[in-house]
C-alpha cells in the first residue's frame, strides 16, 4: 500500500512539475500573441492617410465641399459635384488604403453624361479626421447619413441612386444598399462578403502568410476594440435582400486582386437578381493608368448608362413604345 501511494505520489508530482513549468511558456506565448496581434490590428485599421494631390478642378469639375456627422456624430468629407435636372445621384467610395482622389477620373466621366455625383473620403482614409478604419462596421452608417443631407439638393432624383465602391468601398455600397429600394443600382470591384474574411486577409498579407491562429486572434481584438458583436463581422451577406437590383462585379488577374477576385466570383455565383461580370487584366485594386485606366471608367460608365438611365432617356424610351 505505501508502494502505492509513493508510485502515485511521485507521479502527481512530475505532473504538477510540468504544470508549472508549461504554464509561464503557455502565458508568455499567449502573451506574445496578443501582442502581435494587436500590432497587427492596429496596422490594418490605420491606413496610410495618402495626401491628395489632384482635386476636382484638375479634371475641370466645379465641386462643393461637403461635411456631414457620420457615426458617433464623426465629422467626414466629401466633394459633391452637380449635374442634370433631376438626374440620379452616383456615389463613389474608394478603396481600401486610398482616398477620394482615386476615382476623381470615373466622376468626372460620370459627370460628363450629366449624373450628379457624391465623392468622399471613408473614415481613416485621406484628409478624413478619423485617424481608425472599422473596416466597413461604422462605415455603413457614414453613408446612410450622407443620403440623409444629400437629399436637401432639389435637382437629385433620389429614387434613383447608384454607387461605385472598391474593396472596401464596395462593401460598404453593398451593405449600405440592402433594404434600400432606392439605391437600384451597384458596381463592386473586388467586394468582401463580411469584415472577418478581410481582416484574414490582410493578416495574411502583413505576416506573409496564412495563420488561421493569428486571424483568430486579430478579429477577437477587433470584436473588443470597436465592440461589434460576432454575428456583424461574421455574418455572410443574403443574396435575397438584393434582389430587386442590379449589380455589376468587376474582378482582377492581377496578384493584388486575387483573393478578392475569389470572394467576388462567389458572391457573383451566389446572387439571383440582374446581375453582370467583368473580368479585367486589373482591377481597381491595382493602380491604372492611360488607356487601361480610361477603359475602366467607359465600361463602369456604360454600365451605369444601361442600368440608370438619364430621365430624357426613360421618357425617350416610354414615348417610343407602341400602344398597348
Amino acid at each position: 500500500m505505501r508502494r502505492l501511494y509513493r508510485k502515485f505520489k511521485n507521479r502527481y508530482y512530475t505532473a504538477f512539475l510540468i504544470v508549472r513549468l508549461l504554464v509561464p511558456v503557455f502565458l508568455t506565448v499567449l502573451l506574445l500573441l496578443l501582442l502581435i496581434s494587436a500590432g497587427v490590428l492596429t496596422d490594418i485599421v490605420h491606413p496610410t492617410h495618402s495626401l491628395e494631390v489632384i482635386y476636382p478642378s484638375d479634371y475641370h469639375m466645379y465641386a462643393v465641399d461637403f461635411t456631414w456627422g457620420g457615426a458617433g456624430d464623426d465629422v467626414l468629407q466629401g466633394w459633391y459635384v452637380r449635374g442634370s435636372n433631376q438626374s440620379p445621384l452616383i456615389i463613389l467610395c474608394h478603396g481600401y488604403d486610398t482616398n477620394r482622389t482615386e476615382v476623381l477620373s470615373l466622376a468626372s466621366r460620370l459627370r460628363d453624361y450629366g449624373y450628379n455625383i457624391f465623392v468622399y473620403n471613408l473614415r481613416g482614409h485621406g484628409v478624413s479626421g478619423q485617424a481608425v478604419s472599422s473596416l466597413g462596421l461604422e462605415e455603413v452608417e457614414d453613408l446612410h447619413k450622407a443620403v440623409e443631407k444629400l437629399v436637401q439638393h432639389p435637382e437629385v432624383d433620389f429614387n434613383r441612386i447608384g454607387i461605385y465602391g472598391s474593396s472596401l468601398g464596395a462593401f460598404v455600397a453593398l451593405k449600405a444598399s440592402k433594404g434600400n429600394p432606392h439605391m437600384r443600382v451597384l458596381v463592386l470591384d473586388s467586394v468582401y462578403p463580411n469584415i472577418e474574411t478581410f481582416i484574414s486577409m490582410k493578416v495574411e498579407d502583413i505576416v506573409g502568410f496564412r495563420t488561421s491562429l493569428l486571424s483568430f486572434f486579430v478579429r477577437m481584438l477587433y470584436r473588443l476594440y470597436f465592440r461589434a458583436p460576432a454575428d456583424l463581422v461574421s455574418a455572410e451577406i443574403t443574396p435575397e435582400d438584393y434582389s430587386g437590383k442590379s449589380i455589376l462585379f468587376i474582378t482582377g488577374k492581377d496578384k493584388a486582386s486575387a483573393v478578392l477576385a475569389k470572394e467576388t466570383r462567389r458572391l457573383y455565383t451566389n446572387f439571383k437578381c440582374r446581375k453582370e461580370i467583368l473580368n479585367l487584366a486589373n482591377s481597381r485594386e491595382s493602380l491604372l493608368f492611360g488607356e487601361e485606366k480610361h477603359r475602366y471608367d467607359q465600361f463602369v460608365l456604360d454600365y451605369f448608362r444601361k442600368e440608370l438611365p438619364l430621365m430624357e432617356e426613360s421618357v425617350k424610351i416610354d414615348l417610343g413604345k407602341s400602344p398597348q
